[in-house]
């Protein structure tokens, strides 16, 4: 069974360097750098091939804030709570 003429295997008469370029779509891909190690990964990877972090879009308001910014809100609020119980509650103080 001779499907074609094996001569004709090594000819590039027909080669289109166009056509080529459809399959060579990473060469412009988007990269976006990791949120964990901050290296440059795919933007549609799932996860860091670097440090094997997830990688997630998170529209979280506290997603990227750094550390010390959260725990100045969170510190603010106990205050701004433990406050309004004194005030109201001038009772509390006698626990202590």
């Amino acid at each position: 069974m001779n499907y074609r003429d094996e001569s004709d295997w090594d000819s590039t008469e027909d080669w289109n360097e166009a056509e080529s370029d459809d399959f060579a779509e990473d060469d412009d891909a988007d990269f976006v750098d990791c949120p964990a190690c901050h290296k440059p990964i795919y933007e549609d990877s799932e996860r860091c091939p670097y440090c094997g972090d997830y990688v997630t879009q998170s529209t979280a308001i506290w997603a990227n804030k750094p550390r010390w910014i959260r725990l100045l809100a969170w510190s603010l609020l106990f205050l701004a709570v433990l406050g309004f119980l004194i005030v109201e509650f001038p009772m509390i103080l006698n626990l202590f």
